[in-house]
């Protein structure tokens, strides 16, 4: 019996030295800023960029105010799915929603969220 307890012993401590070993050996991902206009993902995605600002104005506004996805589109089309940086938050909602239609720089971890590019926000300015 003493010696089944200390082989598990010494595979959890070998087990446990594994997974540390691992997540230590884990590079952070550097933030990056991305420079884009903010919009309705919904919309925006299923137009291909073209239902912006004008006309589209208090559609996306509903919309962001009702909990759909926000996007942030670059001028080189590519579309990013933003995301909140921290666990049941939702500051990016309240950083980006005011925004609508208006030109920002997002800082935040850039992703793959469900096949399509996202930005976890860490911090949004308005580009004037």
């Amino acid at each position: 019996m003493k010696k089944v307890a200390v082989t598990i012993l010494a595979l959890s401590i070998a087990l446990f030295g594994l997974v540390w070993a691992q997540e230590k050996g884990k590079k952070e991902e550097p933030l990056k800023t991305i420079t884009g206009q903010v919009v309705d993902y919904e919309c925006c995605s299923k137009s291909k960029g073209t239902m912006l600002g004008g006309d589209h104005q208090e559609c996306a506004e509903t919309c962001l105010k009702n909990g759909l996805p926000i996007g942030i589109l670059t001028k080189d089309k590519k579309l990013y799915v933003a995301v909140s940086s921290q666990m049941m938050s939702s500051k990016h909602r309240d950083l980006l929603t005011p925004l609508v239609n208006k030109q920002v720089k997002v800082t935040g971890k850039v992703s793959n969220f469900g096949g399509s590019p996202s930005i976890a926000v860490e911090s949004v300015e308005e580009v004037k």
